[in-house]
């Protein structure tokens, strides 16, 4: 068992890889949360600790990171090696173990297997199954990672602590899925960033080049500028794109022609690293367009984030300073997971239509099976009167009195987006099928009226209704905003 020795003379005896990065190998230890940072060099040996990066281990101690941000720093160097010792929450895993597909799918996706459903599988699978194997293999392996509602949740978290490093003038320089950390625990989305050894400050970071290959941004490829704020962007973008769709976002017919005309592989992926091809999605130019053109694909991203990728790998893919924010990103990632929809029938997630009119119940587009819908929208209000939209979401509320459907609707419904309050919630639901009970949550510091098309306004910390609509009328750091509600049966 390998072991190694930090700068307090505590020994680290070293079980297993956790992750691995552009820049080096992360290691679980036989303490509980208690993991190694080893860097490598490039033939995947230790590399020896110098003098300059023990100076800029002490120098990551000493920076301005917000208060609580969930990115874990060094506790302590390594003595010979240039490494560090850091602490992560048990019973967590990356990105990658959470989020990619799964190998027995994956093989059945690309046609390397032909894996039969097991027999306790949905009959919605099975159906599946024998109408498309690639389709079948492709939701089931959705289904098994936590489907679009999940992933988004991590995401949005990931993006939030993105935001507020950027917001401190710092640059994370490599995110990927492997960097990235969630909750073992589906029950939780508990979210944490590690292998934070090359955060600095952008004027320190443009002088480097690090990233991890297939998600860099083309300017660290090309040698043409170092980690910027926009390069954080474009790996974040990347990574989520991959992990959404299980597709490279640069990777489609004008790739494969390279790909046959190229001595080997890495050239055609030279060439797509540096941005030689357009976006797969590119409406402007659609020379790269996939084959088999991703109406799948297209289907499980959110209009939100399709405007988003397209600011990213469209025109700024070779101008970084056309690409949206971290900021933007957060924002993104909650309103599409705001429309997102798990259906209790099939178990797949998808993205409401809030363009149809609001007495009309849209039904599963996997399944057909129709839900009780409640759809939920947020105005500014001033003297009364209502302004400007600014939130809304739709939430599947299948509920019997045994087992009432609850959710709960995030404090941004009441006074717009903010990075630090993407976690908190300002209401919480439950419907037993016939009422719908709402309360306010106790942590939100908001104060509130209920009231239905017959009962007037009351002011109240709680209140139930079987009608089909009502309003909840909110008050919060001198910011007054009505939520109205439709309950589509």
């Amino acid at each position: 068992m390998t072991t190694y020795r930090d700068e307090y003379n505590h020994v680290h005896h070293v079980v297993d890889v956790l992750g691995r990065g552009g820049q080096g190998v992360v290691y679980k230890t036989r303490a509980r949360n208690i993991l190694v940072k080893l860097a490598l060099d490039r033939v995947g040996r230790p590399q020896c600790l110098t003098e300059e990066e023990r100076r800029k281990l002490l120098g990551l101690r000493l920076l301005p990171l917000p208060r609580g941000l969930h990115v874990t720093l060094p506790h302590a160097a390594l003595q010979e090696y240039s490494g560090y010792v850091m602490e992560l929450l048990e019973d967590m895993r990356s990105f990658a173990a959470a989020f990619d597909m799964p190998p027995q799918e994956l093989e059945v996706y690309e046609g390397r297997s032909k894996a039969c459903p097991q027999a306790d599988e949905s009959a919605f699978l099975r159906a599946m199954h024998a109408a498309d194997v690639r389709l079948w293999a492709y939701c089931r392996a959705h289904m098994h990672t936590g489907g679009l509602r999940r992933r988004l949740a991590a995401y949005l978290r990931a993006a939030c602590i993105m935001a507020e490093l950027h917001n401190a003038g710092l640059v994370y320089c490599d995110f990927s899925q492997n960097n990235a950390f969630v909750s073992s625990d589906e029950a939780f989305v508990n979210v944490w960033l590690i292998d934070a050894d090359n955060l600095d400050f952008e004027e320190e970071t443009r002088a480097r080049r690090i990233y991890t290959p297939e998600i860099a941004a083309p300017e660290l490829v090309r040698g043409e500028d170092g980690n910027t704020a926009a390069s954080d962007v474009f790996a974040f973008a990347a990574t989520l794109f991959r992990q959404l769709l299980w597709r490279h976002p640069f990777e489609g017919a004008a790739y494969d022609e390279a790909l046959e005309e190229a001595d080997d592989r890495e050239s055609a992926d030279a060439m797509r690293d540096a941005g030689a091809f357009p976006w797969i999605f590119d409406a402007e130019d659609e020379s790269n367009a996939p084959a088999d053109g991703a109406a799948l694909e297209r289907m499980l991203v959110a209009p939100p984030l399709m405007e988003l990728f397209r600011e990213t790998f469209g025109a700024g893919r070779l101008r970084p300073h056309l690409r949206p924010c971290m900021g933007d990103w957060a924002r993104g990632i909650a309103a599409a997971a705001d429309g997102t929809i798990r259906c209790d029938t099939c178990g797949m997630d998808w993205n409401f239509p809030f363009e149809t009119r609001a007495e009309e119940r849209p039904v599963c587009p996997w399944c057909d099976a129709p839900s009780p819908i409640l759809t939920l929208r947020s105005y500014f209000t001033a003297g009364g009167e209502k302004g400007r939209m600014f939130w809304q979401t739709a939430i599947a509320l299948r509920g019997t009195k045994e087992h009432p459907a609850r959710a709960d609707v995030p404090l941004r419904a009441v006074r717009g987006f903010r990075v630090r309050e993407a976690e908190t919630a300002a209401l919480h639901l439950n419907y037993d099928g016939e009422t719908l009970h709402l309360r306010r949550a106790d942590a939100a510091d908001i104060t509130c009226a209920f009231s239905d098309p017959v009962t007037k306004r009351i002011r109240s910390e709680g209140f139930e209704t079987g009608r089909d609509s009502f309003c909840v009328y909110c008050s919060s750091m001198g910011i007054e905003t009505v939520v109205e509600g439709v309950l589509l049966r």
